[in-house]
């Protein structure tokens, strides 16, 4: 069982009474520092290339499952990172910093190719829905800013 400590939808406080309760043989709880929900795919870690620690965990308990798996990526996850993508915040507000205010606004960045399915998925439902929210998201094909 692996949870992250900064998981909002499962929080440590409730998941570590259920890590208590593996104690068996060839069972496991591992808190993963600085990772959300969905460990397996939330929890980078500074090593290039590596894969997610959560996903190290994950491999290396199916390959060996009598063994206790490497922790060693608990130690190497990244720091959470406040600074945010300009690219990324350009397209979702308009703005290249999503913290702070600059001067000017900038137009909306085209949707990078590489974001995930489930996050474009996400993007055009916030532009369908940009008039039932504060300030409005713009859609590559409306220059006026609408949705």
């Amino acid at each position: 069982m692996m949870n992250g400590d900064l998981d909002p939808q499962t929080p440590l406080w409730v998941a570590q009474p259920a890590g208590t309760h593996l104690n068996g043989a060839h069972q496991y709880f591992f808190n993963v520092p600085r990772a959300a929900h969905a460990v397996l795919v939330n929890s980078p870690v500074a090593t290039p290339g590596a894969e997610a620690c959560g996903l190290q965990l994950l491999l290396d308990f199916l390959e060996s499952p009598t063994t206790p798996p490497g922790a060693g990526c608990l130690t190497d996850t990244l720091p959470v990172d406040f600074a945010g993508d300009p690219q990324l915040a350009a397209y979702l507000f308009g703005v290249s910093n999503a913290w702070e205010n600059p001067p000017s606004p900038i137009p909306p960045a085209p949707l990078p190719s590489a974001l995930p399915q489930d996050l474009r998925r996400t993007l055009r439902w916030l532009r369908r829905h940009a008039p039932l929210l504060p300030g409005r998201i713009a859609s590559p094909t409306d220059a006026s800013g609408g949705r």
